[in-house]
């Protein structure tokens, strides 16, 4: 192998660290799109506060 491909290697298996660290740390958390999820009527997410009318 070619040091090109170590440098090649090197970069993936960190990006899959990285990958692997954020899902463990974002792990149970929502992604957000409550329209489409079979759950939302349980949705812990904070709601948007309604400033009224000015």
């Amino acid at each position: 192998m070619h040091p090109i491909d170590y440098l090649v290697l090197g970069l993936l298996a960190l990006l899959v660290v990285l990958a692997v660290r954020y899902a463990v740390r974002h792990r149970g958390r929502c992604g957000g799109g409550c329209a489409g999820c079979p759950h939302a009527d349980g949705c812990r997410s904070p709601k948007k506060r309604d400033p009224g009318p000015k």
